[in-house]
């Protein structure tokens, strides 16, 4: 305990035995960073919030709609996916999380407003374009069910028009012969019968899927990737007192090492001295 006590005094000693020093650099360092501070040029961020359209999932055709692709996914992707164009040095691309699960932040910055303005709008059309194509085949998809079951539909009208001609006919010739009803006939007339209350029943679970199918396509055109509001842009100039501040704290951290190294170097001087006396 008191060789830690006696070492942590040394080093005040130290300190304060070279403290013009330290002092001197850390101001040194501290002047050369509010002289590069003034050479900061201003930096403008432009954004635009972004809905995430939907698209089919691929388990089954009769599943929920799902996101095309995640936001903490798009979050990592979008800088990747959609470099900038050339000519954009000095640009950046990046992708940020909103309160809603749907939106996301695209943010470019740079050093022209308008320039950065043009580079969003850019990515916003490139991202909105390769999701329509996503959209756009998922809602293919539903049509081609939608029309599958319009063309069932179309066979079980015309079954049910020549069941009706039938059943027709069939209660012409057991209301004739009322007194000498052929059990025969008389099967065949409940099983047509049953047989067209299937066939409406067939019509409507056929008409409700449709409806379904159509309020999901209503929802996918509805929910397509799109810009929310306009590109906004504003001034962002680096933050010249933290950059100081990490110059005056690097300044500080060399001269105080450098005290060491010069206090070292004097006790070896000294050692060197007393060695040639002796």
């Amino acid at each position: 305990m008191e060789k830690c006590t006696v070492e942590l005094i040394d080093y005040f000693r130290v300190i304060w035995k070279q403290k013009i020093l330290i002092i001197v650099g850390t101001l040194v360092c501290i002047a050369a960073g509010m002289a590069m501070s003034l050479g900061f040029s201003t930096t403008y961020r432009v954004e635009v919030i972004m809905r995430i359209g939907k698209t089919l999932s691929a388990s089954a055709a009769s599943s929920s709609l799902i996101l095309i692709d995640t936001i903490a996914n798009r979050i990592k992707t979008i800088p990747l996916e959609y470099a900038l164009r050339e000519g954009a040095l000095g640009y950046s691309l990046s992708a940020e999380k909103t309160s809603a699960d749907s939106l996301i932040k695209i943010v470019v910055e740079g050093a022209d407003l308008g320039k950065a303005k043009v580079i969003l709008r850019e990515v916003a059309e490139q991202i909105i374009a390769n999701d329509s194509r996503l959209t756009e085949e998922s809602i293919m998809s539903y049509k081609r069910l939608v029309e599958k079951r319009e063309a069932y539909f179309d066979g079980i009208k015309n079954e049910i028009a020549q069941e009706m001609l039938v059943l027709g006919k069939m209660e012409k010739v057991v209301n004739v012969e009322v007194a000498h009803r052929d059990q025969i006939s008389l099967l065949f007339l409940n099983a047509t019968q049953g047989n067209m209350k299937k066939r409406h029943a067939d019509i409507i679970s056929l008409q409700n899927e449709n409806f379904i199918y159509q309020l999901r396509i209503n929802d996918l055109v509805k929910n397509q990737t799109k810009m929310i509001g306009e590109v906004e842009g504003v001034a962002v100039s680096k933050n010249k007192n933290r950059y100081i501040l990490k110059t005056g704290l690097t300044g500080l951290a060399i001269s105080i090492l450098l005290a060491f190294f010069i206090e070292y170097m004097g006790n070896i001087r000294k050692k060197e001295k007393r060695g040639s006396m002796s």
